[in-house]
């Protein structure tokens, strides 16, 4: 047994200059007692000293005092009804267990303006705890400290505190009824977990404007937490990877306040999942990393003009926002992907406003699947790597005159792209991650009258066929790589002599139709050949330049269909000329007399250019009906 086993004592004292109490000491003699006077000299106390102090309502403590265990982290007041616990001034810590399993009926805890810590579990089950005031001296606060207080509704953080931890990193308000914390003002930083899995029931919350450290897990599970405001600019700082301090919380609406200049990263992660409603402020510079991932509920945002960078992830997954302002030129930044702030977004319309210069690297990649319509600026000189990849929706993109320079794979998948339209003398910046619109499905490409020459663009479709482009007489030169792996019909705005002028460097469109005319492939393939040779390629292709072409195709009629001489359609003229040998006899194959045309001036054969219906202009060498 122990040393009082049995005893009825009603009042235990200790003398001053008591140092130490051994566990269990009245363990069994302390049923009655009603009074337990512990001395300021106490510095060491036994676990199960007092165990079983069935009368015991009330407690003093008068120093700082370490813990000794006779049993696993078992208090020195257990299964005593303690009620009110005061901890007198000049004690700076309650070590951990003290009054495990003396709390369930406990209701008031006074503690000092001199208490510095506070240790694990050591008001834990305190389930009748209605008020708490921790002091501004508190510093150091661990796990399960206030475990189970299902009654505390509001609780004051007063000072910068750190979590400490003994055998796990829980939260010190475990399971508690908090409904309203407070962060007062002066207080500059949250450690991480500090109301985890006890934040449940939590409606409101205060961040101060001195807040500058915010740990993750912070206010993980949040569950009826609707609405936040940030007051200020807050540096995240982990407990685990990349956990946000509001994880499993029921945010609805997030509010930042004018002056806040940062939103970090993770701050949001794994809370964003009811967001519908957020306010950024005009003095927003950056969104970091991931800060509102996993938005599925957000139907609108609106970018603020003072904002500059965004960090990847920054609104992943916000399938419910459909359009979408770009006001000021943004950057996009790294921190473990190159990924875009909008990956896996429902965005359907995209608009960049007046006044932004360049569209960053990455901005929308992946993110713009849905995008049917994008407007650009005539402000926007450059188009980043990879800024619209995978745009699978857009259908038609002008770009603006003011654009000098596309980058790498900048609209790499758009497969639904069809027509383009080229204003301005364009400089592709890359092409280490794919040609700016490769793979795509342009099939009509027009470029705007007075640009001076077409650079290598790299222009190609996937599996769409041919690609007619529609160039002004005013470019003079075009690059052999303007177009890449595609069929094009050119369709020139100026005279066969004036395409004659026009530096090819080595491209070979299929066909080309001028306004006097057009020119077939092997016209193209003869002029190249005559480059090469040093010869004169306007002689070449004149060789090859049949009848005027008008504006536009007009339905041919049975007698434009018919050769004036013989009744014939001309195309099954030029189908018999190129199955035989032209006759030496001056006879033309048909027992009709040779024109008197010169056959050098007239194209095939020497039928009059004017008998030539607009439908046969485009053909091959023989001139066999397209």
């Amino acid at each position: 047994g122990y040393p009082f086993d049995g005893s009825a004592a009603s009042r235990i004292t200790f003398a001053e200059g008591v140092t130490k109490i051994p566990g269990g000491i009245f363990d069994g003699g302390c049923s009655n007692a009603t009074e337990v006077c512990l001395p300021t000299t106490l510095k060491t106390l036994g676990s199960r000293a007092f165990r079983n102090a069935a009368s015991l309502k009330e407690i003093t403590i008068r120093s700082d005092i370490a813990m000794s265990y006779l049993y696993n982290r078992e208090g020195s007041f257990a299964y005593a009804p303690l009620e009110k616990v005061v901890a007198e001034e000049g004690v700076t810590k309650l070590p951990g267990y003290i009054f495990m399993g003396a709390s369930s009926s406990l209701k008031e805890i006074i503690l000092p303006e001199t208490l510095v810590s506070i240790g694990a579990s050591t008001f834990d089950s305190c389930g009748a705890l209605e008020e708490l005031v921790l002091p501004k001296s508190l510093k150091n606060i661990s796990e399960n400290a206030f475990k189970g207080a299902a009654s505390l509704k509001s609780v004051h953080i007063r000072s910068n505190l750190k979590l400490t931890k003994d055998l796990s990193m829980a939260s010190p308000f475990t399971d508690s009824g908090l409904e309203e914390i407070i962060v007062d003002e002066g207080v500059t930083s949250i450690p991480g977990a500090l109301f985890e899995g006890g934040c449940a029931r939590l409606v409101s919350l205060y961040l101060p404007t001195t807040l500058t450290t915010l740990g993750s897990m912070a206010f993980n599970g949040a569950a009826s937490l609707k609405e936040l405001t940030v007051r200020s600019d807050i540096k995240m700082k982990y407990v685990f990877f990349r956990d946000g301090a509001f994880k499993d919380s029921a945010l609805e609406k997030i509010t930042v306040e004018d002056g806040v200049t940062k939103v970090p990263g993770y701050i949001f992660t794994g809370g964003c999942a009811n967001l519908r409603e957020l306010d950024l402020p005009d003095s927003l510079v950056s969104v970091g990393p991931s800060a509102f991932d996993r938005c599925p509920g957000l139907e609108a945002l609106e970018l603020p003009v003072s904002m500059r960078s965004m960090g990847e992830y920054a609104f992943r997954g916000a399938e419910s926002l459909k359009e979408l302002h770009i006001r000021s030129n943004l950057k996009v930044t790294k921190d473990l992907y190159t990924a875009s702030p909008f990956a896996g977004s429902g965005l359907e319309e995209i608009t960049v406003d007046g006044g932004v210069t360049k569209i960053p690297d990455n901005l929308f990649a992946g993110g713009c699947s849905r995008v049917k319509r994008l407007v650009l600026p005539e402000t926007v000189t450059g188009i980043g790597c990879c800024a619209f990849e995978g745009c699978e929706a857009l259908e038609e993109l002008s770009l603006p005159a003011s654009l000098q320079t596309v980058d790498s794979a900048a609209f790499k998948g758009c497969a639904s792209l069809t027509e383009l339209s080229v204003n301005s003398d364009i400089a592709v910046d890359g092409t280490s991650y794919g040609y700016p619109f490769s793979p795509g499905g342009i099939t009509a490409v027009r470029f705007k009258d007075g640009i001076p020459k077409i650079g290598a663009l790299y222009l190609s479709n996937q599996d769409n066929g041919a690609m007619t482009a529609y160039i002004p007489k005013s470019v003079t030169s075009i690059d052999a790589n303007a177009f890449k792996d595609v069929e094009v019909n050119v369709v020139y705005g100026g005279t066969t002599e004036d395409w004659a002028e026009v530096a090819l460097n080595g491209l070979e469109p299929a066909s080309v139709a001028c306004s006097n005319g057009s020119l077939t492939a092997a016209a193209s393939l003869m002029r190249a050949a005559a480059e090469a040779d040093g010869g004169n390629p306007a002689e070449e292709e004149q060789a090859v330049t049949i009848a005027p072409a008008a504006p536009e195709a007009e339905e041919i009629t049975d007698e434009s269909a018919a050769s004036t001489e013989g009744g014939e359609p001309v195309t099954d003229a030029l189908d018999e000329d190129s199955d035989r040998d032209e006759p030496d006899d001056g006879d033309d194959g048909d027992g009709n007399a040779e024109s008197e045309e010169d056959p050098a001036d007239t194209p095939f054969g020497g039928l009059p250019d004017a008998d030539i219906p607009q439908e046969a202009l485009i053909g091959d060498e023989e001139g066999e009906e397209d």
